[in-house]
């Protein structure tokens, strides 16, 4: 297990960025490590202490989820789905291909959780990723793990079959 300065985790990241580009063959690998990167350090991942100075400097390190700021860097998913989905594109594996398509559904349900529709009484909402994860990936052990494992992707396949 690597510790990591906010320095080295930068330099890590423009690192496998350009791994990406000039490394085609191992480009999805290098891109799904830049959407780990970038999803664990939003409030949703194992690395929020990425922004914790910033948010001992506003006074909290709590979030108040009846008035969350949707533009806040640490609810940011976007560049987290963005390399998930180049990562799913860029491989042949149908395993991977199926846990970058489940990790791209949860960077859409956090943005839907920011933006306050589950305070409306909606419990979640399913996006674009929940459907290909089911309709693309369903012969994958991996889509069976994220039925076990995930109470709204067993929710939305068990309203909308298999």
């Amino acid at each position: 297990t690597s510790t990591y300065s906010i320095r080295s985790f930068i330099e890590t990241m423009v690192s496998l960025e350009n791994l990406a580009s000039s490394d085609p063959e191992r480009a999805a690998d290098h891109y799904f490590q830049l959407a780990n990167g970038c999803y664990n350090i939003t409030y949703f991942g194992n690395s929020r202490v990425f922004y914790l100075s910033d948010l001992f400097d506003r006074g909290s390190i709590y979030i108040d989820w009846q008035i969350p700021n949707p533009n806040d860097p640490i609810f940011d998913c976007t560049k987290a789905q963005e390399y998930y989905i180049k990562a799913m594109n860029l491989s042949h594996n149908p395993e991977f291909k199926a846990e970058c398509a489940f990790m791209a559904a949860k960077c859409e349900q956090n943005s839907f959780f920011i933006h306050g529709e589950h305070a409306r009484g909606v419990d979640f909402k399913a996006g674009r990723y929940f459907k290909m994860l089911r309709d693309s990936y369903s012969l994958t052990a991996y889509y069976n793990e994220v039925i076990r494992e995930c109470g709204y992707f067993k929710t939305y396949v068990d309203k909308n079959g298999r």
